[in-house]
């Protein structure tokens, strides 16, 4: 990765961004700025390795989406070593394993709070992706 680049968090209500080459634009109610460092390749790789074995050991979850969900992440991780990964893909693979959490969510409380606890990891995932958060992980 050439050039380590600081990523900005905004946190708020009714927040619009549009990021480009060296600009930000935010729009909404209480925003909340925050600088934060960008993460290394291998920290995400130890992030999507810890998303991976809490979800493994989320019993409430069947065995057959825990499988999914954890494949998903194994592709993920494998993505991130490319040398020019596809963050798009692996935004897609968040995004599919939260929307597994968010359904069985739906029935289970220990899911729900699983979901809350992995945001903050997810939220360094995804500025390491250049995406909101929000984009790949609702809750």
């Amino acid at each position: 990765m050439s050039g380590e680049k600081d990523i900005q968090i905004v946190r708020g209500n009714n927040n619009r961004t549009a990021k480009g080459d060296n600009s930000t634009f935010v729009q909404g109610d209480n925003n909340q700025m925050s600088q934060a460092e960008q993460v290394s390749t291998t920290e995400v790789i130890e992030m999507l390795a810890y998303l991976e074995e809490q979800i493994q050991n989320l019993t409430a979850l069947s065995e057959v989406e825990r499988e999914k969900s954890v494949k998903r992440l194994e592709a993920a991780k494998v993505e991130v070593i490319e040398s020019e990964p596809d963050k798009e893909s692996i935004a897609k693979s968040l995004k599919r394993v939260n929307e597994t959490l968010n359904e069985a969510g739906e029935t289970t409380q220990e899911v729900k709070e699983l979901v809350k606890e992995l945001f903050p990891t997810v939220v360094k995932v995804a500025g390491w992706l250049g995406c909101a958060a929000g984009k790949i992980w609702m809750m």
